[in-house]
């Protein structure tokens, strides 16, 4: 989602990152259940997060630099 970033502190930060690359991230972390992320487009920081915007008490904020993906995004596993 455009201009939009999580309301929760990300599990994990990779900086200098691609779209492609945070996707590719975020589907094959091992760690915890990468479910969205964000992605900082100024710096490339590229934010996995264990939640979603669909769930209670977590919301969509808007940010005019950052940009909201599910991990459905991309199919690599």
């Amino acid at each position: 989602m455009p201009q939009m970033h999580l309301s929760t502190l990300p599990a994990k930060t990779i900086r200098n990152s691609s779209v492609e690359a945070c996707a590719e991230l975020c589907v094959r972390e091992v760690e915890f259940e990468c479910m969205s992320f964000d992605l900082d487009n100024t710096v490339g920081s590229c934010r996995l997060q264990n939640h979603t915007h669909e769930e209670l008490f977590v919301t969509l904020q808007v940010s005019t630099f950052t940009d909201h993906y599910r991990s459905k995004y991309c199919n690599l596993v």
